[in-house]
Parts: C-alpha cells; sequence; structure tokens
C-alpha cells in the first residue's frame, strides 16, 4: 500500500517535476493528508514515512495540529487534525460517525449509542453480532422488554457487567459494545454503501 500511494503521488508531479528539471531548480512538494476524524491519517503518515512520527488513537481528537513530515525526493507531507462539515445531511450520517468514534462522545448518552448500535448491527449483521457475544435469539414481550433491549441485556451477562440486586450495569455494557465495534472486535463492517440516499 505504501509503495501505491508513494507511486500515485509521484505520478501526479510528473508534469511539475519535468519542468523544475529543465529550469534546472528543485523545489518542495507539499502533500497535505486529510479527512474526517479518526480514519487513519496519522496511521498513513506514520507508514508513508517508515516511522512513527505522527502520535495515532482508536478515538477522534488525537491530532490537534498540523505537522510537516519530510519524505524522499522533497516531497513534505502534512498531517492535519481532522475535518467535518459543519453540518450533516441527515442524522444517519451524524450517527455513523458516532459510532465510529469520529465525533466526540463527550456530549452523547454512550447507552443510547449503544442502543443504536445495536439496533443497526441486528438488522444489518446479526449473526456476527450473535456469534461474537455467543447470545441466543430471544422472544420478547413489546409491553416489557424490547429485542434490543433484551440483547442489551445478554450481552451485559455474557461480559459480566452486572452489578449488586442482579441489575445490569448500564454504564459498563454500553461502553464495551461501542469500544468492541470501534476495535472491530464485533466484525469488519461498513455502515455505508453506494446505495444510500445520500451517498449517492
Amino acid at each position: 500500500a505504501k509503495q501505491v500511494v508513494l507511486a500515485c503521488i509521484n505520478k501526479a508531479l510528473e508534469q511539475k517535476l519535468a519542468k523544475q528539471k529543465e529550469k534546472k531548480i528543485v523545489l518542495k512538494t507539499r502533500v497535505a493528508i486529510v479527512g474526517v476524524p479518526n480514519t487513519g491519517k496519522s496511521t498513513l503518515l506514520n507508514t508513508l514515512a517508515g516511522a512513527y512520527l505522527s502520535k495515532t488513537g482508536n478515538k477522534a481528537g488525537v491530532t490537534v495540529s498540523s505537522s510537516w513530515v519530510k519524505l524522499k525526493n522533497n516531497i513534505e507531507l502534512m498531517d492535519n487534525a481532522g475535518t467535518l462539515y459543519p453540518k450533516f445531511l441527515n442524522d444517519r450520517i451524524a450517527e455513523n460517525l458516532a459510532f465510529v468514534g469520529s465525533v466526540s462522545t463527550n456530549a452523547l448518552d454512550e447507552t443510547e449509542l449503544a442502543f443504536g448500535l445495536i439496533d443497526r448491527l441486528k438488522k444489518d449483521f446479526r449473526q456476527e453480532l450473535f456469534a461474537k457475544y455467543g447470545i441466543e435469539e430471544v422472544e420478547v414481550d413489546d409491553d416489557q422488554m424490547t429485542e434490543t433491549e433484551a440483547i442489551f441485556e445478554q450481552i451485559a451477562r455474557k461480559k459480566g457487567c452486572i452489578m449488586r440486586g442482579n441489575m445490569v450495569d448500564y454504564e459498563r455494557t454500553s461502553r464495551a459494545i461501542v469500544d468492541d465495534f470501534q476495535s472491530a472486535k464485533i466484525g469488519k463492517f461498513c455502515l455505508e454503501t453506494p446505495k444510500e440516499d445520500y451517498v449517492k
């Protein structure tokens, strides 16, 4: 992957480098790595540079300022903090970004986020979700408990997130579910496809 990206950069620079060669000058070429938060920009930079030069993490907001890194052939890469549109096209986009950790969850209710994640996974990746936690299909009475709540409770008990009185620890369970998804322990899933109306 490293060689492919570098080859693309060099390909894009062919004409510029040829003109510089004609004029017998050598100038720096600067390339910026941009994208939404927590999508691997710093990891890409470290891979291309062949060294650990930029701090990485599985949460948004690790990179807080821009920095330049020198590569071969007078190429410099700039690592940037993640950028987002000031307003999302719809709630589903915002929800997807929250699920993968690309937006801060400080202002979000983590249990609500976990329930939303279960809702999505049980529809699109049901088999993987159930297999990961070793849970079984459940029959629920809508007046007592929804299917999502029943799945959440099973996960809590499987992970031992239980408090005194045999009560489910919602905070620990929610954090565990979100962390499992963001670290791909449940599986490697794509939350968006070309079929989504807002992707077109």
